[in-house]
């Protein structure tokens, strides 16, 4: 069995200095992280990630930030855009 390509993403996310990658349970809501100070989460629903990946096309992710310190979540989406605009699947 393939690894997800989504995972590899996710490594990269795990990779950087800036994200700290915690598991969720998938039969939560992803803003529920956010309610419960976990922080941001990227993640995938459909299905459409491994699939566009496939194609060669741009794939759609999702990331959730506390916006509540708009500072710190314009540095974590400028470092998520820098993250997923390096990303190349393997």
């Amino acid at each position: 069995m393939t690894r997800p390509l989504s995972h590899d993403l996710i490594d990269a996310f795990r990779a950087s200095i800036t994200f700290r990658i915690v598991s969720w349970p998938a039969d939560r809501q992803a803003e529920q992280a956010l309610v419960s100070q976990r922080g941001a989460r990227c993640f995938d629903h459909t299905g459409s990630f491994r699939r566009a990946m496939a194609r060669g096309e741009n794939a759609p992710i999702q990331l959730l930030v506390d916006a509540s310190d708009a500072n710190t979540a314009k540095l974590a989406s400028a470092y998520a855009s820098e993250i997923t605009s390096a990303y190349k699947p393997a």
